[in-house]
């Protein structure tokens, strides 16, 4: 049995000699108690929570990103809409006429 610091990995695809990219895909990128900062996690585990609210996990391969609610479960992050310079003129030309 192989051991990762102080926990034996006993995952199955550990053992056929794939990279533990792939069986634990998920890496953390943001943690406010910085106890599992870069720290690299299984789909179940996100699933199966714990973690600190406000916890990031990022996708190693895909990008995509996951944060903590208050119940400690991952929940993904809806990516965020691209607005064009026009649009951004429009709303800030809003603005200053709603103002004066």
């Amino acid at each position: 049995m192989k051991y990762v610091g102080h926990f034996p990995i006993s995952n199955p695809a550990l053992k056929k000699g794939r990279h533990s990219e792939e069986a634990r895909p998920w890496r953390v990128i943001k943690d406010p108690s910085r106890a599992f900062l870069s720290a690299q996690f299984r789909t179940v585990d996100l699933i199966s929570g714990g973690f600190d609210q406000g916890t990031i996990f990022q996708h190693i391969k895909t990008g995509e990103r996951r944060v903590t609610d208050r119940t400690g479960i991952a929940r993904a992050i809806p990516p965020a809409r691209r607005i064009s310079r026009r649009a951004a003129r429009r709303r800030s030309n809003r603005r200053t006429h709603a103002i004066h």
